[in-house]
């Protein structure tokens, strides 16, 4: 009897829809929280000087040496070492 598949078919849908919800929302839920979290990191990384900015990029995510960025940028490496040490605090406490 088609009539009586389609029912067990929409009961079918229907029960695993329910089942997956909790998935759905912690999948939302997550989706919003990262995007909350892109927006702190926007409103912090707005906050760091040029040399902040361009310190933190080639030590964190171009993966140079402090000596290496300190050559690259003309300054000392103690310098390098201040303002990454700055940097990453003032971040931290963005979050």
């Amino acid at each position: 009897m088609p009539g009586n598949e389609t029912a067990v078919d929409t009961e079918t849908m229907e029960r695993n829809a329910d089942d997956s919800m909790p998935d759905l929302i912690d999948l939302l839920i997550d989706q919003e929280d990262k995007a909350e979290e892109n927006r702190r990191l926007h409103k912090a990384w707005e906050t760091l000087t040029e040399q902040q900015k361009t310190v933190i990029w080639l030590v964190k995510v171009k993966g140079l040496s402090q000596d290496e960025v300190a050559r690259r940028l003309n300054i000392s490496q103690q310098r390098v070492s201040v303002v990454l040490k700055q940097t990453i605090e003032k971040l931290r406490k963005s979050f």
